[in-house]
């Protein structure tokens, strides 16, 4: 069964010259458009939210190793807004704690 696509951007088929697992949406390709529509902020996680206590307050960090949000970065300017960014020793940390080690 063949599977036809339409001529989208944002969708990469796989053939020798490209990799397997290719990104569907290049870098920074969609800031533009996520800052005009009013989502900023971003969690730790990579999800975009309008408000710093919705990032903050992010369900998927629930996932991560920490179990919550660590910090918000503003993508417009690219600084921090809430939280701190955690170290790769907090992280090795937290990941160990997460294994039950």
């Amino acid at each position: 069964m063949a599977i036809e696509t339409l001529s989208n951007p944002f969708i990469t088929v796989a053939t020798p010259q490209t990799p397997k697992f290719s990104r569907f949406t290049k870098a920074g390709e969609y800031r533009p458009d996520a800052i005009a529509d009013g989502y900023a902020l971003e969690c730790s996680c990579g999800e975009l939210y309008r408000s710093v206590a919705s990032a903050i307050h992010c369900s998927k960090c629930t996932n991560s190793v920490f179990g919550r949000c660590t910090h918000v970065v503003d993508i417009r300017t690219m600084k921090v807004v809430a939280g701190q960014v955690p170290t790769q020793e907090e992280y090795r940390q937290a990941a160990m704690k997460a294994r039950g080690v």
